[in-house]
């Protein structure tokens, strides 16, 4: 899928969402990842980044995706990351991320990752939420989502019946 229509989407079930709920959604728009940790530094000093940044600190309720680590997931279809910087997610058993924070099966977040270079919430930011809700679901995902509940960051899951049951006969 065309990135720029993936965001597109993202954005409009991101207002729908917001609407629903009586909330106003904030956008960072900015890469999702950067090159350089001073582009990085930059990018987050701009005036429309750094006022949802803030914000993100009086977050009640965050609503995450988890993603999963295969050469078809989105973070490696989106060229998020190269082929040799999974290789070395894999080597240390990654498995997912939310946010763009990789983590592996048993919960623990991968030291050497990507949050030094992503555009978004911090790992801190993640685990000062009161209330994170993953939305996740696939067998391709399993793995992935009983890591993502490990970590801590996770305290609602809203799946399928199916991916449901994959996940309780494996924890």
């Amino acid at each position: 899928m065309n990135s720029n229509i993936a965001a597109d989407m993202t954005n409009e079930i991101t207002r729908q969402f917001a609407s629903s709920l009586g909330g106003v959604p904030h956008y960072i728009y900015a890469p999702a990842i950067v090159k350089s940790r001073e582009l990085k530094e930059s990018i987050l000093q701009e005036d429309s980044i750094r006022v949802v940044m803030e914000e993100i600190d009086h977050c009640d309720i965050a609503f995450v995706g988890i993603g999963e680590l295969s050469s078809v997931s989105t973070i490696y279809e989106q060229k998020y990351l190269d082929s040799d910087y999974l290789n070395y997610l894999h080597g240390n058993n990654a498995v997912g991320d939310i946010c763009l924070h990789v983590f592996d099966k048993t919960g623990n977040f991968i030291e050497e990752n990507v949050e030094h270079f992503s555009i978004g919430l911090d790992r801190a930011q993640l685990l000062n939420i009161p209330n994170v809700v993953a939305i996740a679901g696939g067998a391709e995902k399993v793995n992935a989502i009983i890591g993502a509940l490990r970590t801590g960051a996770v305290d609602v899951l809203i799946t399928d019946s199916i991916t449901a049951h994959m996940i309780s006969s494996e924890i």
